[in-house]
């Protein structure tokens, strides 16, 4: 987007170069260009029709408005035979955001926004858990959401990932201690939005929110990054919690 060298160093660069270090280490590059999906089929793919990703806004308690991603799809099985569907949806921005989608959305948030598409074909994300039955008659319709973070942002990526059983392995040097480690690429369906003016639309988002403009929509291979995240704030947090735990007993030993 940037037509000089010295406007390349952006914050929004450097939030897509954050973004993209989380996906794959940058030790890809000891194998040439990155992995692409196979031209030709190797394993099974479903159907995925998403809608449109729109920012809503919703009064909270107290009064106080907050927004929120959202966007409808249709996933149908014509692979020939029932699959197991257990998708996961992650979202990030040029500002090195990751979020997987469901969480931090309340139950009051989905059933509002459920409400306003009166849709009653649409299903949360974790009631389609489960076996997927072959055949265009029984395609499901879903909803994910995800909570906005910052809103100085000019591009969102959806991934979807859990329709397709195409897979690749490749070999990593990791960036910090030189080891070689495998990593697990999976055949993923990229959604690519920019943001012309602000995020959130106030007459717009009032309704049924703003559609953000999709500017790519691919398969590529990557891997699973909100998950990665979660776990490692997830061991941070129990360190945290031993290392109160350790101060508490010797406060109290002491005593």
């Amino acid at each position: 987007m940037n037509q000089c060298m010295t406007s390349r160093w952006t914050p929004s660069f450097l939030g897509r170069a954050l973004a993209a270090f989380a996906i794959v280490f940058s030790g890809v590059a000891m194998l040439g260009a990155a992995p692409q999906p196979s031209v030709l089929a190797r394993s099974w793919d479903l159907d995925f029709r998403p809608g449109e990703l729109r920012v809503i806004t919703l009064t909270g308690e107290g009064g106080a408005d907050k927004h929120y991603y959202y966007m409808t799809f249709l996933v149908t099985n014509l692979t020939g035979e029932e699959r197991f569907f257990a998708p996961i949806f992650e979202l990030t921005t040029d500002r090195g955001e990751i979020m997987l989608a469901g969480r931090g959305v309340s139950r009051q948030v989905t059933q509002e926004i459920l409400e306003r598409l009166r849709n009653p074909l649409l299903e949360q994300q974790f009631q389609l858990i489960g076996p997927l039955q072959e055949g265009e008659e029984f395609g499901r319709e879903g909803l994910l959401i995800w909570p906005v973070g910052r809103q100085d942002i000019n591009e969102v990526n959806v991934y979807a990932i859990g329709l397709s059983g195409e897979s690749q392995t490749i070999r990593t040097r990791d960036a910090e201690t030189g080891e070689i480690k495998e990593i697990v690429l999976r055949k993923t369906m990229m959604l690519r939005h920019d943001l012309p003016g602000e995020l959130a639309d106030e007459r717009a988002s009032r309704v049924a929110g703003k559609t953000l403009p999709r500017t790519e929509q691919r398969w590529i291979l990557r891997q699973q990054a909100a998950s990665l995240e979660a776990a490692e704030n997830a061991a941070t947090e129990r360190g945290d919690r031993q290392d109160r735990n350790q101060t508490r007993d010797s406060g109290e030993t002491s005593r």
